[in-house]
């Protein structure tokens, strides 16, 4: 293969979550659905992939790029995160909310409900997030 050429490497049949409904029971019948399969989203199939294609260490990959449906899934970044010396480039949504640098946090503590306790939270709470739109917009300027 060269740097030109691409091929799919694997694949898993999505199946809405619909389909596990009680309205659906004749469909799963007529299409030999087997009882033991269940709804997985996107994601989820999408890191079972990506797994399976990184501990078959057969076709070296550095890059995993994904859309916004990928970008927003803890599951999908926590899997793509694990596979050493992979880097991602995820689509998210415009709101996202993000910081430029990293913000200052302080630790409280409290008792609520007869227990000690503790929660993060901005040092200096005044400041707020930029979403990914306006810090592209800012990027312009």
């Amino acid at each position: 293969m060269s740097e030109h050429e691409y091929a799919l490497v694997d694949k898993r049949l999505f199946i809405p979550e619909k389909w596990f409904g009680d309205d659906y029971v004749e469909r799963r019948t007529k299409f030999n659905l087997p009882a033991e399969i269940g709804f997985q989203s996107k994601p989820k199939l999408a890191t079972e992939m990506l797994t399976a294609l990184s501990q078959e260490d057969v076709l070296p990959f550095k890059y995993v790029l994904a859309d916004s449906l990928y970008g927003v899934s803890p599951e999908f970044i926590s899997a793509v995160k694990a596979l050493p010396g992979k880097t991602y480039f995820v689509s998210v949504p415009k709101d996202t909310q993000c910081w430029l640098k990293r913000p200052m946090t302080i630790t409280k503590e409290c008792r609520w409900g007869g227990k000690e306790r503790r929660k993060r939270v901005l040092a200096a709470p005044d400041t707020k997030p930029l979403t990914v739109e306006d810090l592209a917009r800012n990027m312009n300027d």
